[in-house]
């Protein structure tokens, strides 16, 4: 559904950055919340999948997506999101 895909997206994920100071690897995680939301919110969704062969290419994600007529945007926004106007 377009929930899930949207919940995929704003998921928590880790990534590993070379520190500038130590030069050092350092694991962080990342997470992406919405401050406010806008009256309209577009989606531009990108359905390719990477292929397990080389050279690496992309095979186009065929299967159809169910859109819901609400779409849940709380978990993805910071506490005051809702109370900022745009």
């Amino acid at each position: 559904t377009l929930q899930d895909l949207v919940d995929g997206y704003f998921q928590t994920h880790r990534i590993d950055k070379l520190c500038e100071k130590c030069n050092k690897t350092v694991s962080a995680q990342v997470t992406v919340k919405f401050t406010a939301l806008p009256a309209v919110l577009i989606l531009h969704l990108k359905r390719f999948t990477p292929t397990e062969t080389a050279p690496i290419t992309f095979r186009k994600i065929t299967e159809p997506i169910r859109v819901d007529l609400k779409l849940d945007m709380q978990p993805h926004c910071t506490p005051d999101a809702f109370n900022t106007p745009f």
